[in-house]
């Protein structure tokens, strides 16, 4: 007796549950097997390949090196979500 995901799966395939018992188990999850595989060794080899900079705030998607610089960002960054509120409500108030 075939399981429900089997029975989609062929359905999905195009084919039927007697025949394919057996034959389509083992080549599917040979194909996934070699597809997991494939995937691994893609994902092994691009980490193998890159190369980034080291240290406190390198891994950081802005710099941290200008304090000053660094405020302002993070006063827009952090001020917009606080007020996006308050002129929203504004904004629906004034609709007339």
């Amino acid at each position: 007796m075939a399981c429900i995901t089997e029975v989609l799966l062929l359905f999905v395939l195009g084919g039927s549950v007697e025949d394919s018992e057996v034959a389509g188990a083992a080549s599917f999850s040979f194909a996934a097997i070699m597809f997991g595989q494939a995937v691994r060794r893609i994902a092994t080899s691009a980490v193998r390949r890159s190369h980034y900079a080291e240290g406190p705030g390198q891994n950081l998607p802005f710099s941290v090196e200008n304090k000053w610089r660094l405020l302002a960002l993070m006063t827009v960054f952090f001020g917009s979500g606080f007020t996006a509120p308050f002129l929203i409500v504004r904004h629906q108030l004034l609709k007339k």
